[in-house]
């Protein structure tokens, strides 16, 4: 077996990290990955392997400083007697603080009304109440409109466009135009003309 000598390795190592670096800048393929694994394995040995006894020491007695200044910047004053009214005042002013809060909170959270049902389907639910047509509990307004044009056809067309138009206006994001309101003011005087 023949022995190679320390300085051989390096020049062998250095023609071949030339190598994989003009392999790396012509035409990248798997050198350019070999190029990143060696940088990490260069990092490896500096930071994790190379690393002595006396590296762990700074840095354990460093942590330990920083740590001990941390805990010294965050202790209260000695002469905090001094100031109670310094202390009191911040008590009184945070417990202001989490009641101001607390009755946002209570009042957001308490139930409030749905939004407001528009008052030409108030008026539609009006008049095909008088004849003994109502919404269910749980009936949407497009389920009533069909069980209302079945129990009454000639209710159909009117109760048909004032539904749509309901749900655009409560559930929809943009107003009705004037054009839209006043075509349900006329179906809403169909609906009372056939209601009699």
């Amino acid at each position: 077996m023949r022995r190679v000598e320390p300085g051989e390795r390096i020049a062998k190592n250095a023609q071949r990290d030339r190598l994989g670096h003009a392999r790396a800048e012509s035409g990248g393929g798997p050198w350019a990955f070999t190029m990143y694994l060696d940088a990490a394995r260069m990092r490896w040995y500096r930071y994790i392997v190379n690393w002595s006894l006396q590296d762990q020491r700074v840095m354990v007695s460093t942590m330990q400083r920083q740590a001990q200044d941390l805990r010294l910047q965050f202790t209260w004053p000695g002469d905090w007697r001094g100031v109670r009214w310094l202390a009191a005042a911040g008590a009184a002013l945070a417990a202001v603080g989490l009641i101001w809060i607390a009755r946002r909170v209570w009042r957001t959270s308490a139930v409030s009304p749905g939004p407001r049902i528009p008052r030409f389907y108030e008026h539609a639910l009006g008049l095909l109440e008088r004849r003994g047509l109502s919404p269910g509990p749980a009936e949407t307004a497009r389920q009533f409109c069909g069980r209302a044009a079945a129990a009454a056809p000639f209710c159909a067309l009117p109760l048909a466009r004032i539904t749509e138009a309901y749900e655009r206006a409560r559930f929809g994001s943009a107003p009705l135009s004037e054009d839209e309101l006043s075509d349900l003011e006329g179906c809403l005087a169909e609906l009372a003309d056939r209601r009699a």
